[in-house]
């Protein structure tokens, strides 16, 4: 069974320790919210309107819709990943959720709000996703086509160097972190944008599943910050070779700024600066405006204009 992660507030991580494997990961990832605008209810809430909003996708592996109900992907209710601006009444905050088949993750999508300024008073809903699919997806939203990936979203490769998997599930999550801490992500800063610097990897993953149905397969997603919400995520999972099991990666891009990915110092991957696609047949792509709420939504008892 996919394992279950609690949620992350971006802002002040804690190092709490749990007795469960699918629990213990989480708990270092819990963040303080006694710096933002908004309070544990008022964040709920919006926490709330995200989850109804991830529940109006049905997404499937392959071309069409029109497939067998096996290939349904499952969307993980409890968002792996929760992140709020620190500045300007929250001008920005969002969650990211994950959607399953047999456990592992084929589609990764941030549902995120900000202020609308060519709307006044209200907030534009944004939906980013990417596709962790090694084929193409397609997702409907109240019954019509939203997104339509054609091609594989990711291209998993080997991690040079790694041992092979442990035999137990949480030797294997220690095995996650020590490969994970091999790479390094930076981006270009500023608006001359020449100085790079170097992005933060949380140092467990956002979500660590398990496939349900073949005990070799196992994984995690972890996450690299320039400031509160995801920039770079890093797919590790073990993937069968014509060797047997191997660790293998596979970047993920979460933002519109370039990315430089190294593994031990040797470039890997890399992508220029540019704004996620608007293209629903891409693997990556970001709808704006896909709702819009009140300005002032999930806020009570606060001086407004």
């Amino acid at each position: 069974m996919a394992r279950q992660v609690h949620g992350c507030m971006l802002l002040l991580l804690s190092l709490v320790a749990c007795p469960l494997l699918g629990q213990e990961l989480a708990t270092d990832r819990e963040v303080s919210i006694h710096k933002l605008r908004l309070n544990k209810e008022e964040m709920k809430r919006w926490v709330e309107y995200y989850q109804a909003e991830a529940a109006e996708y049905d997404i499937v592996l392959g071309e069409s819709s029109d497939v067998e109900p096996s290939a349904k992907l499952k969307l993980r209710r409890e968002p792996v990943f929760r992140w709020a601006a620190p500045h300007v009444n929250n001008e920005f905050n969002g969650s990211v959720f994950v959607w399953t088949l047999n456990g592992r993750p084929e589609a990764i999508g941030s549902i995120w709000s900000k202020s609308e300024v060519e709307i006044p008073g209200k907030r534009t809903i944004c939906h980013s996703f990417h596709s962790l699919a090694l084929g193409p997806l397609h997702a409907n939203r109240n019954d019509k086509t939203s997104w339509h990936p054609l091609r594989a979203g990711i291209a998993p490769k080997l991690i040079p160097g790694a041992a092979l998997p442990a035999a137990s599930p949480r030797l294997r999550l220690t095995q996650m972190r020590t490969l994970a801490r091999d790479f390094t992500v930076s981006q270009f800063v500023g608006r001359v944008e020449t100085k790079r610097q170097m992005l933060r990897l949380l140092p467990q993953p956002i979500f660590r599943y398990e496939a349900e149905t073949d005990d070799s397969l196992d994984g995690g997603i972890f996450v690299f910050l320039r400031d509160w919400d995801p920039e770079i995520l890093l797919l590790v999972e073990i993937r069968e070779t014509p060797a047997g099991w191997r660790w293998h990666y596979a970047p993920i891009r979460f933002c519109s700024s370039d990315a430089l990915v190294k593994h031990k110092d040797k470039e890997v991957w890399a992508f220029e600066k540019g704004s996620p696609t608007r293209d629903p047949q891409h693997y990556y792509f970001t709808a704006k405006g896909a709702s819009y709420v009140d300005r002032y939504f999930g806020v009570k008892d606060k001086e407004q204009p």
